[in-house]
């Protein structure tokens, strides 16, 4: 573009007015998800109430022009004074570095650059998670719940199936259980059709919850789970209460998330697939967040495999019982791969 174009095109820009311009933005950003552009809105709001003192969009393009790095660094400040956790402050800062970025394209005379201050270390998640044996026993307890048992009940099993989110759970409506047809073994198999912070997720699950999930349906009703996430809370809350589960476990319904990825990874020791099962793209945030913190030194490759002789000659002297008793006794992961050698061979 040549000057001349470049001038007229930074005239036209400042002829809209800043309230249009921002929720022209807002307005791309619900293209992704409706709870995306509400907290951009909000997040943009308090940024320049707190730098400019006014959040309805009365301020100049002069005075956009004019905020700083400092200005950035000083904001970061007030929202950890106000009590947001290192993520929220993180996400909020990228929220008005991508509406710099905006301004940028439109040849607003900004420098971007101001907004790319460090963010802040991101701290472990605060959750705790469950046992096999603590979600069995939820679901138990479930059944003696006065209010919808039934209901939730399959309302924790399909969290912890799934993996996907709680309140993304109960949100889901008849037209979220779709059957679709297998690529690979050409199978009809029922799956959880569902969008998650503008993501679509599609989660395939068994028969039997497939048939419990129709079994909460009611003609009266749009949702599936036709029940309130207090109520849910609350029968977390006495599950934890009689089964002596200590606050400092920090047993949330988000837990049921870490449960279900902890269980993926007891199972199959596949980070990629735990991965997956939380619904995230890439492995570093679900190793940090869910697995991390139930490393152990001595799982480490480096300690584990380079120093060992694998001597199978020694399983030769076992009787018949004490090799079921090493198997038995083997981990889950090892156990499960056992199983399927065994009957993918036919044997």
């Amino acid at each position: 573009m040549n000057t001349n174009l470049q001038k007229e095109a930074v005239v036209l820009f400042r002829n809209n007015s800043i309230h249009t311009t921002i929720n022209s933005f807002l307005n791309q950003k619900q293209k992704k998800s409706k709870n995306t552009s509400k907290n951009y809105r909000l997040w943009i709001e308090e940024f320049f109430q707190a730098i400019l003192g006014k959040s309805d969009f009365s301020m100049t393009w002069h005075e956009i022009e004019n905020i700083n790095y400092q200005d950035m660094c000083s904001f970061q400040d007030y929202l950890l004074a106000k009590g947001n956790s290192n993520n929220t402050v993180n996400q909020k800062i990228a929220g008005i570095s991508s509406l710099w970025g905006e301004f940028k394209k439109h040849n607003i005379n900004i420098n971007s650059a101001i907004t790319k201050i460090n963010p802040l270390l991101i701290k472990e998640c605060n959750w705790g998670s469950l046992t096999e044996k603590e979600i069995n026993d939820l679901l138990s307890y479930c059944e003696e719940r006065s209010f919808k048992p039934f209901i939730q009940k399959i309302f924790f099993k399909t969290c912890f199936i799934t993996g996907i989110r709680s309140n993304v759970i109960l949100l889901m409506k008849k037209e979220n259980i779709q059957h679709k047809i297998d690529k690979k073994t050409n199978k009809m198999i029922w799956c959880l059709c569902v969008k998650d912070k503008g993501k679509y997720i599609t989660k395939a699950i068994p028969d039997s919850l497939y048939h419990e999930l129709v079994q909460c349906m009611t003609p009266d009703t749009t949702r599936i789970l036709n029940v309130c996430d207090k109520i849910l809370r609350q029968t977390l809350k006495d599950y934890c209460k009689k089964q002596g589960i200590q606050n400092d476990r920090k047993i949330v319904l988000h837990s049921l998330k870490k449960t279900s990825m902890d269980y993926v990874w007891d199972m199959t020791k596949d980070i990629v697939k735990t991965a997956k099962q939380g619904q995230h793209t890439g492995v570093e945030m679900a190793y940090r967040n869910y697995l991390g913190q139930n490393s152990s030194l001595t799982e480490q490759a480096s300690y584990d495999l380079f120093d060992k002789t694998f001597d199978i000659s020694q399983l030769e002297h076992l009787t018949k019982k004490q090799l079921l008793t090493l198997i038995d006794n083997s981990d889950k992961a090892i156990l499960r791969q056992l199983i399927y050698s065994l009957n993918s061979k036919g044997a």
